[in-house]
């Protein structure tokens, strides 16, 4: 997805840059860093609000349909950590990697089929990605989904006979 991400860059500037992991955790933890009580580590409070807003993303909300309902302090505070971060990734003009499934096809941005794709292990895709897999099908990609139903202690191994197209 990385490499699709790239490549549709590369033809459309105006499309955000996907920062890694380790920089998006810094926007979170600074965020928490400004009102996290003393005794509580601000990376891993940090670390577990970026994930539940990547859940939040992956199952189609928006940190905004949060503000409807009545909030705890707690939930106000991972409101205003998540909005805050949004705006530091849009006005950078980046966002997080974590959440390419959702962006490709928001953006647009499907690659021209290759290879076909086998699916291992999305047994319950979420939204966003089972939204990526209907499109590359759309878009005349083929995608094919293993099925892993009662097959414990099974190993699986898929070889392409083009090296490069073997993604991890």
């Amino acid at each position: 997805l990385d490499h699709a991400w790239r490549s549709a860059g590369a033809g459309r500037l105006a499309l955000p840059v996907a920062l890694p992991a380790i920089a998006v955790n810094w926007f979170w933890r600074q965020q928490v860093l400004a009102n996290a009580p003393g005794l509580i580590d601000p990376a891993e409070i940090g670390t577990r609000a970026r994930a539940s807003w990547l859940l939040l993303r992956a199952f189609g909300g928006e940190v905004a349909d949060l503000s409807r309902w009545p909030l705890t302090r707690d939930q106000r505070a991972f409101v205003g950590w998540a909005r805050a971060v949004e705006l530091e990734l849009a006005g950078r003009g980046t966002f997080d990697a974590a959440d390419i499934a959702r962006r490709i096809v928001a953006e647009n941005a499907l690659p021209s089929p290759t290879a076909p794709i086998l699916l291992v292990g999305f047994r319950n895709p979420a939204p966003a990605e089972a939204a990526l897999f209907g499109s590359l099908v759309s878009h005349g990609w083929s995608v094919e989904r293993a099925s892993q139903a009662g097959r414990g202690g099974h190993g699986l191994r898929h070889a392409a006979a083009d090296p490069d197209a073997e993604r991890a």
